[in-house]
């Protein structure tokens, strides 16, 4: 790119993971070195990587999308559902001049990481603890469950929990966003299937709950409402196996040793990362 357009390079990461700029950055600079190539055309402000933080809630495109998609006379090809909200948070380290992506609502910031923490601790958070007590208490989707008055104030307790650990950029209007996840949730357009929510619990809890939970020990603070939340995916775990169905988890076969072993949830978590 710089060779061709004598031009600064901006890499822009839009993948849906903490730290997204950092990973492509190490990426190619192994890459680079081990190709024995030159790492000055690399150095900032040359070329940058900035991180991203999207929230949009997207279920998975099924059979039923496709068909609901393809009767209203449009191409069903690859459809997405997803909700009227959207929030994208952009890290202002450009390397050039930088689209206007303010004037259609992104938000640039020093750092992404307060932003990314709230999503996934209050967000998140909250989606894991209703796809395993929701599936637990025989809803299928997002809607359903926090229709569920139990459910529903477990999900807004796990979101209080979370907010008192974020830092003050965030946690001053914590309380509204806070009621504006209840409210995207309750969306039943979305059809969001609690089991898709549901997979790959062994990566995502630490990062939603454990850390909730470690920020707030760490000031005295007991966590019941994510006790709660990682009690029921262990719960959940159990159900599965029970029923002879497949866990969907890279660390599934490890977690059913555990469970058989009557492994208490944490253990559960040291054993599969």
């Amino acid at each position: 790119r710089r060779a061709a357009y004598g031009k600064s390079v901006t890499v822009l990461s839009c993948d849906n993971l903490p730290g997204n700029g950092e990973k492509p950055a190490d990426a190619v600079r192994t890459m680079a070195r081990a190709a024995g190539l030159d790492l000055a055309p690399l150095s900032v402000p040359a070329v940058t990587f900035p991180s991203s933080m999207v929230d949009r809630i997207t279920p998975a495109t099924d059979a039923a999308l496709r068909a609901r998609v393809a009767g209203s006379g449009h191409p069903a090809a690859s459809p997405v559902a997803t909700e009227a909200f959207t929030e994208w948070v952009i890290e202002d380290r450009f390397a050039g001049t930088r689209p206007s992506w303010e004037a259609a609502g992104a938000v640039f910031a020093d750092d992404v990481e307060p932003f990314e923490r709230r999503k996934l601790r209050m967000l998140n958070g909250a989606h894991s603890y209703l796809a395993y007590a929701g599936t637990l208490a025989g809803h299928r989707f997002v809607h359903e469950a926090i229709a569920d008055p139990a459910l529903r104030s477990g999900a807004r307790a796990i979101m209080d929990e979370a907010a008192a650990t974020l830092p003050p950029i965030v946690r001053v209007d914590s309380d509204a966003y806070a009621d504006a996840l209840l409210e995207r949730f309750a969306n039943p357009g979305l059809e969001h299937r609690l089991r898709q929510i549901a997979m790959d619990g062994s990566l995502k809890l630490p990062i939603r709950l454990l850390d909730t939970r470690a920020a707030r020990a760490a000031t005295a603070l007991d966590s019941p409402a994510c006790d709660a939340a990682l009690a029921a995916w262990r719960a959940f775990l159990v159900a599965e196996f029970d029923a002879g169905r497949v866990v969907d988890d890279p660390a599934a076969d490890r977690l059913k040793v555990g469970i058989d072993r009557g492994d208490e949830v944490l253990d559960l978590l040291g054993r599969a990362s």
